[in-house]
């Protein structure tokens, strides 16, 4: 380490009481925290559920959901409905689903013949043309109803159909929740609880205006040494891969796999190398002597996913037969047996968690799941001799 690179660190070092006022946002008792789920976007979705039913037991009747609309209204002046029509409705008389064909909120009234969709995007975007599939499935089972189509993310993206589906940030979620709040007094426990929600939505899904300034005022003190420290460490799916590696260089150790490339994430097991011969030159699918292999993968739903997949190219007879076999007998979504280059036929997956991300859990949930794909494919070789 140069001596100004030295200097920067011990510096910001001999101030570190800086850091201090972070404490607010690193210690404070939150409910959401306890359970692990703050940062899961079903459980968000649940918990506005309960706010936006009317017949719920919070005692906000169906404020919360007028609230939105107000906001709707303030921030979009091109929508659809007028101030008049919406403002008459009963938001009493509204029922509440959740993932009815997959749709994440729908608020249907028999009354007011009135239906709004609320698709939640806070923590992923959008997929397989889900919008209009939802859209089209509103109109056909609502047919003669008036139609609102929300779509709701952290900071009011537009959609990819912005024509049919009106945008509404979680910032405007927030505001139109306090309000209803103050307007109407509920019970301790009520209000306590939508206390902590209303913590979790400013802190982790927000842009909160207090912990920025905080932020940038220790950045401007000590940027040479955070930038440092920023420029040299880790960072992203980059941990995750390190330990992944990790874990199964233990699990070689352990004759438990065959690993063959330490900068890899690919492995063999010997039980699939004992069934299935080997290739006559290395020019299977991977270019390898294997009509198979294993590997990990950080998914884009920040899951550990450990693959069985086979290839197929240039199998003989013999192998063909017994990777049919396996593809009858596994899990994989899709029975090709002929001309298909990669096919999966088993998986793994565990969630990664934001606050147990360490080096050590990553490796040791690399190994519980590599351990548990080993008895997968016993029982797959179980059932197909």
């Amino acid at each position: 380490m140069s001596d100004e690179n030295e200097k920067v660190l011990n510096n910001f070092l001999s101030d570190i009481s800086c850091l201090d006022e972070l404490k607010n946002w690193e210690t404070a008792f939150n409910i959401f925290d306890v359970l692990r789920i703050a940062k899961n976007e079903i459980r968000h979705s649940n918990v506005l559920c309960w706010l936006l039913d009317a017949n719920e037991n919070h005692g906000l009747g169906g404020t919360v959901l007028y609230r939105i609309f107000v906001k709707i209204l303030e921030n979009n002046p091109n929508f659809k409905y007028k101030q008049s029509k919406l403002f008459l409705l009963d938001f009493n008389s509204f029922d509440v689903k959740r993932e009815e064909e997959h749709i994440d909120i729908l608020l249907t009234s028999a009354k007011e013949k009135f239906v709004v969709a609320i698709e939640n995007k806070i923590f992923s975007g959008e997929h397989d043309n889900q919008l209009d599939r939802y859209r089209q499935y509103i109109e056909k089972q609502y047919e003669g109803y008036d139609k609102v189509f929300i779509y709701l993310t952290p900071d009011g993206d537009d959609s990819s159909d912005a024509d049919n589906w009106v945008s509404l940030s979680y910032r405007m979620v927030y505001e139109a929740i306090e309000e209803s709040k103050k307007e109407i007094r509920t019970t301790h426990e009520v209000e306590q609880f939508i206390n902590y929600y209303l913590e979790i939505l400013r802190r982790d899904v927000m842009d909160d205006q207090e912990l920025r300034e905080i932020c940038n005022k220790i950045y401007e003190k000590h940027k040479k040494a955070l930038d440092l420290i920023y420029n040299n460490c880790e960072r992203g799916t980059a941990r995750y891969y390190r330990a992944i590696r990790a874990g199964l260089s233990e699990l070689a150790s352990n004759n438990l796999i065959i690993y063959p490339n330490s900068n890899s994430t690919s492995f063999y097991l010997q039980e699939l190398d004992e069934i299935i011969p080997f290739m006559a030159e290395p020019n299977s699918s991977w270019g390898t002597d294997r009509c198979y292999g294993c590997w990990i993968e950080i998914d884009w739903k920040n899951r550990l996913v450990v693959h069985l997949e086979l290839g197929g190219f240039n199998l003989s007879p013999q192998q063909k037969e017994i990777t049919n076999k396996l593809i009858e007998n596994g899990h994989g979504k899709m029975k090709r047996y002929e001309d298909y280059q990669y096919q999966r036929i088993e998986k793994e997956a565990e969630l990664l968690k934001d606050d147990e991300d360490s080096f050590d859990n990553i490796k040791q949930i690399t190994i519980n799941r590599v351990k548990k794909m080993k008895k997968k494919v016993a029982d797959l070789i179980e059932s197909i001799k």
